[in-house]
C-alpha cells in the first residue's frame, strides 16, 4: 500500500498469513488519518494475494481484493480485482474514487520497481 500524493503512511500493521489482520494509516492533509484494515484471505507466493478491505471511515462494507500476478515475456502483469458490496448507493458513490485510489497505488509500486 501507498499513501495518497499528497499523503504519508504513518502507521502500517502487518501480520502476512492466511488469518492475519493488517492495518495501514494514510495521513491526508484535507482529511486527516485514514485507516485501511482487512485479513489475509489467501497467500499464494509469487501468483495470488487475496484479503478482504474495509475504510470504516467512508463505508461499514468489507469488500474482498483479489490480487494475481502472471509471468509475461517482458516481466509480469498484474491483475486487480476488488468486489464490492452489495449496496449499489455505496458502489455507485465510491467506484471512481476506488478505481482512482487502486491505479495510484499500482503507479507507486511501479515507481519503485523501476
Amino acid at each position: 500500500m501507498f499513501a495518497t500524493e499528497s499523503g504519508t503512511m504513518v502507521r502500517a500493521e502487518i501480520d502476512p498469513r492466511v488469518g492475519g489482520k493488517y492495518a495501514f494509516v494514510d495521513r491526508r492533509p484535507s482529511e486527516g488519518d485514514v485507516e485501511h484494515t482487512g485479513e489475509y484471505l489467501a497467500i499464494e507466493r509469487p501468483r495470488r494475494l487475496e484479503f478482504t478491505l474495509q475504510v470504516a471511515r467512508y463505508s461499514a462494507n468489507v469488500d474482498r481484493v483479489i490480487v494475481e500476478i502472471a509471468s509475461t515475456p517482458d516481466g509480469c502483469e498484474v491483475t486487480l480485482t476488488h468486489e464490492m458490496g452489495n449496496d449499489e448507493a455505496e458502489y455507485i458513490k465510491y467506484k471512481d474514487r476506488t478505481e482512482q485510489g487502486w491505479a495510484h497505488i499500482l503507479d507507486g509500486l511501479e515507481k519503485t520497481l523501476s
